[in-house]
């Protein structure tokens, strides 16, 4: 089922579930959780990500991961 298949209510209980369970991830964990989403942090290019994927062969550099 899409989103284009939902009635109005439906899409705003939606809606509303996913403010709720956020708003509890928050209380748990602590605004902390988003920093790393900074709004004043420039993008990195997609050919640099290309590049840093490329030479980890698809796996996390960090911690090995794929």
């Amino acid at each position: 089922m899409g989103a284009e298949e939902l009635s109005n209510n439906e899409r705003d209980d939606l809606l509303q579930l996913c403010r709720l369970r956020l708003d509890g991830f928050r209380a748990q964990r602590g605004e902390e959780v988003f920093a790393h989403r900074s709004c004043t942090r420039t993008p990195i290019s997609g050919s640099v990500k290309y590049r840093v994927l490329t030479r980890a062969r698809g796996r996390c550099g960090s911690r090995g991961r794929g």
